[in-house]
């Protein structure tokens, strides 16, 4: 168990139930987001700014807590 909790870093999608387990389990990682659900949230943050009549902003507001995206 020390040793999984002792991981730097870790790495996973966008998901805040996903966030928060990993800074519950991995207290000391950094948390990196996979390229896959970077690239998906531009692309719905340039989907807003061309097209805002269209309703993904909520898909948008997710906490991100910080992390840093790789």
């Amino acid at each position: 168990m020390a040793l999984i909790r002792s991981r730097k870093q870790i790495s996973m999608d966008l998901s805040p139930s996903f966030i928060a387990g990993a800074a519950e389990s991995f207290p000391a990682a950094q948390i990196a987001f996979d390229r896959f659900h970077v690239v998906k949230l531009l692309n719905l943050k340039k989907s807003v700014e061309l097209n805002p009549a269209e309703n993904i902003q909520h898909k948008l507001d997710r906490p991100t807590g910080g992390m840093i995206c790789l």
